[in-house]
């Protein structure tokens, strides 16, 4: 009877596993390397995974301990372990992931076959050393079936490419849109301002891969559309080029340039060049708008026909002033020589700074500066980016979770002191910063103690550097740093501020399932 009830919590386990490290893969992107750093990561949880399981089998098929005690231990031991939080980005069954666990499938069946014809004695050995290795595994089956994938994504691309050229031929305008950040936003805001005049498709939501790219122009783009305004981001060199040989942009956007997925790109000067190939992709007739206020991207000199936007004076799109409250904000922007005044209901200046570069790609392609005024005024935040949430008692919520950087951090920061209430900040803090992540959330650290009231971390091992600089600080109450494992741990706290004064929460970044 136990030998039935371990065949089936044996087999739950190895289920359990193998689906958590497909979902952490399929997180990474299906990268090695991004997988193998995830594991050094992890070692607790796979450590508890691996073992756990294994070494209450051991315990009972050795009679060091009756059956029943082992399994009820391993129950105890291994659901805890392999139990998550609902996951902020679940496993998605795509064709990929179904392949690879057909795959998996099979070399396990195979395996346990041969094994039991040949060495019958040794198959429960064989069975667990399949489940240690499965971290390993994911790599085989990814590899075997890599020529298949490569030969999947090669005919969606070429048949994207296809539909792209044809839909061209009937007068259809691409434009690409890259940085380090606010390139989501700037989509979205170009969208808009673009929308009264024509019939715009953006890639949705943070579809900005090549493989992203591919299946929105498979699956939406239609032959009504005019304009297709494409998101490319990238993590490696190369990355932007496979979206624009795909796309071949008449139009591109630079919006930033900072040390953003440094684990990856490995130095600045790599982010630097992938950015810029979108500016080397811009046909002699098309047009690049750069961030003039970014040295990364001022300093750049190239050949193709730019124009700049930001505060800096030889921008051709100048933003000129700037007013901001609680309630919004109202600049003046010169544009090639004509002033405009502006209002929205956006907060944040790298809000301003990201409809400015709207701005300047929309008039150039037609959009008159009264419609521009007229559409900047009815904008939306773009959803967990400088969000201002509606107000419940005495607590406002500005969500600005979606990813953060060193810019954007301190942006984020200093627009909560617009608000005359109690400031709290609630992070995890950044990743993906290499060997300036230290340095870099140390820094935050020490402006936002300089800002906030309280600050509450998220996670303990990861907001290292922002409690030490918080700590430092001589302005910041230290009984006013709280660090919590979980993010819903936040609102005791924030509940339990004294006083009737307002309270506004700054919510920035919130790590993926992978972290």
């Amino acid at each position: 009877m136990f030998n039935i009830l371990w065949l089936i919590a044996f087999a739950v386990a190895y289920g359990l596993f193998l689906q958590y490290l497909m979902h952490m893969f399929q997180l990474n992107s299906y990268k090695r390397d991004e997988q193998t750093a995830w594991m050094k990561r992890s070692p607790g949880r796979l450590a508890a995974c691996c073992c756990i399981p294994l070494v209450m089998l051991i315990l009972s098929l050795f009679k060091i301990l009756p059956g029943p005690v082992a399994l009820l231990l391993w129950a105890a031991a291994i659901l805890p372990a392999v139990r998550r939080q609902k996951a902020k980005k679940p496993l998605v069954y795509t064709a990929r992931v179904n392949r690879m666990l057909v795959t998996h499938a099979i070399i396990l069946v195979l395996i346990l076959i041969l094994t039991g014809i040949f060495a019958g004695r040794w198959l429960l050995t064989a069975a667990c050393a399949m489940y240690l290795l499965l971290p390993v595994l994911i790599f085989l089956v990814n590899t075997i079936n890599a020529p298949v994938q490569k030969a999947v994504n090669r005919s969606y691309v070429n048949d994207a490419k296809r539909k792209l050229e044809d839909m061209k031929k009937s007068g259809l305008t691409v434009v690409g849109i890259t940085g380090s950040y606010g390139k989501t936003s700037v989509k979205f805001f170009l969208t808009d301002l673009l929308s009264g005049k024509y019939n715009v498709l953006c890639t949705p939501k943070n579809y900005n891969t090549d493989l992203g790219v591919t299946k929105t122009i498979r699956e939406d783009l239609n032959a009504t559309h005019q304009i297709f305004v494409c998101e490319m981001g990238a993590r490696r060199v190369r990355d932007i080029q496979d979206i624009c040989d795909i796309v071949h942009p008449e139009y591109g956007i630079i919006t930033s340039i900072g040390p953003q997925h440094l684990e990856t790109f490995g130095s600045i000067d790599n982010i630097i060049a992938t950015k810029f190939e979108l500016y080397n992709s811009i046909p002699d007739d098309g047009t690049v708008f750069l961030n003039y206020d970014n040295e990364y991207i001022r300093n750049y000199h190239g050949d193709r026909n730019q124009k700049g936007f930001g505060r800096d004076a030889g921008a051709d799109f100048r933003l000129e002033s700037l007013e901001m409250s609680s309630s919004g904000s109202r600049f003046t922007v010169s544009i090639e020589g004509e002033t405009a005044e502006f209002t929205t209901d956006l907060i944040g200046e790298y809000n301003i700074l990201d409809i400015l570069a709207a701005i300047s790609a929309a008039y150039t392609l037609g959009v008159s500066v009264k419609e521009l005024v007229r559409r900047v005024k009815k904008l939306r935040p773009v959803e967990h980016r400088l969000q201002l949430l509606p107000k419940t008692g005495r607590v406002s919520i500005i969500d600005d979770a979606y990813n953060s950087n060193p810019n954007g951090f301190r942006g984020a920061v200093d627009t909560i002191s617009f608000f005359d209430a109690v400031k709290v900040l609630v992070t995890p803090g950044m990743i993906e910063l290499g060997e300036k992540e230290y340095e870099l959330n140390y820094e935050a650290g020490r402006h936002a103690a300089e800002v906030c009231d309280y600050i509450i971390l998220v996670g303990r091992n990861q907001t290292k550097p922002l409690q030490d600089a918080v700590r430092a600080s001589e302005t910041f109450d230290s009984s006013h740093l709280h660090v919590v494992d979980r993010l819903e741990q936040m609102w005791p706290i924030v509940n339990s501020i004294p006083g009737d004064r307002d309270i506004i929460v700054l919510l920035e970044n919130d790590l993926p399932d992978n972290y």
